[in-house]
C-alpha cells in the first residue's frame, strides 16, 4: 500500500468515525456552519486523495466515492447511530466528488510536473 492509499483510507476512516457519532456529539464546524458545505469539502478531499492514489482509474474512483457517500447516509439511517440520513447530504457528497474530480483533472492538465512541457525545446 502506498502513502497515497494510506492517506485516502485514513480520510475515509475519519469520515466514517464522524458519521458514526451521535448527532449531539459531532464537533462544531471550524470553517462553515452549513452542513452541506462540510459534506462538499469532505468528499472533494475523498475524491482528490483517491485520484492521487489511483490516477489511472478516475471513473472507478468517482463511482466509489459517490457510493461511499451514499453508504455513509445509509449508515446514519440505522436507529442505533442516532443520526438522520438525508438525500441532500448524499447530493452534497456527490457534488464534492465532482468538484474534486474537476480539480484533479485541472491539476493533471495544467499543474502536474509530468504534464508540463518546456516551450522552445
Amino acid at each position: 500500500m502506498t502513502r497515497a492509499h494510506t492517506l485516502a483510507l485514513g480520510w475515509c476512516a475519519v469520515i466514517a468515525v464522524l458519521a458514526s457519532l451521535p448527532g449531539d456529539r459531532v464537533p462544531a464546524p471550524l470553517l462553515w456552519s452549513t452542513d452541506s458545505a462540510r459534506h462538499v469539502l469532505a468528499f472533494a478531499v475523498v475524491s482528490v486523495l483517491w485520484l492521487r492514489a489511483e490516477p489511472g482509474r478516475p471513473a472507478l474512483v468517482t463511482a466509489g466515492a459517490v457510493a461511499f457517500g451514499i453508504a455513509v447516509e445509509l449508515w446514519q439511517a440505522l436507529p442505533f447511530i442516532g443520526r438522520t440520513a438525508t438525500a441532500v447530504d448524499a447530493i452534497a457528497d456527490a457534488i464534492g466528488v465532482a468538484l474534486g474530480l474537476g480539480a484533479w483533472m485541472l491539476w493533471r492538465r495544467f499543474g502536474a510536473p509530468h504534464t508540463r512541457t518546456r516551450r522552445g525545446t
